[in-house]
């Protein structure tokens, strides 16, 4: 039976969820080709969390030794959306989302929105934070796309700008800057989010084709 399917997984180490939906669409590619695809998918989304993180922890980092946590504020609304443009364009997209936004431009879509819910109820029974991962694949004809989240945790550079006890100074420029701004009241080891990436692939025909 020729399927176009969405395949949705949100894991952890300590559980797995999947959600299966099938439509009628055309069969590509043989099991083994997908398995590959998917996992380079996953050790190349990794890699680019990785690159994200470290490079918006250190542009923030620079920002608040020049002027200060609310400095911090400032560049933060520019540096996280320049640090996601600079992924490459082969299908590629890269951000960050959370139930709880500063940015109105990160409200999480649909699908997102059922991770992070499933991220806060694993955590909140016990699960490590650093472990929670989502995972989706929709294919359809020679194309497949594949999307891929992983849950921060609030650290201590946060909590300057996300925390109970936010400084007057930087409450004043959040207003000015996020009026609409949910995003605070954390404490460390909190689920702050996650990072949201999302591949498109064209597939190569098979030989049966």
């Amino acid at each position: 039976m020729n399927i176009s399917r969405w395949r949705i997984w949100g894991l952890s180490l300590l559980s797995v969820q999947m959600f299966y939906a099938a439509v009628m669409a055309k069969e590509v590619n043989d099991t083994k080709q997908l398995d590959q695809v998917r996992l380079e998918f996953e050790v190349a989304a990794q890699q680019k969390i990785q690159s994200f993180a470290s490079e918006l922890k250190r542009n923030l980092s620079k920002a608040i030794q020049a002027g200060g946590f609310e400095e911090g504020v400032v560049a933060c609304k520019d540096i996280a959306p320049s640090v996601a443009a600079k992924s490459p364009t082969s299908g590629w997209k890269v951000g960050r989302t959370s139930l709880k936004t500063r940015n109105k431009k990160n409200i999480p879509d649909t699908w997102e929105r059922s991770i992070l819910n499933g991220f806060e109820s694993q955590y909140s029974t016990g699960s490590d934070i650093k472990s929670l991962i989502g995972f989706a694949e929709h294919i359809e004809q020679q194309t497949i796309t594949l999307r891929y989240m992983k849950a921060i945790p609030v650290d201590g550079l946060c909590l300057s700008c996300h925390g109970e006890n936010v400084s007057a100074e930087v409450k004043k420029i959040l207003d000015e800057q996020y009026p609409n701004d949910d995003a605070i009241g954390y404490k460390i080891g909190d689920l702050r989010g996650a990072f949201t990436l999302s591949q498109t692939i064209v597939l190569p025909v098979s030989a049966d084709d």
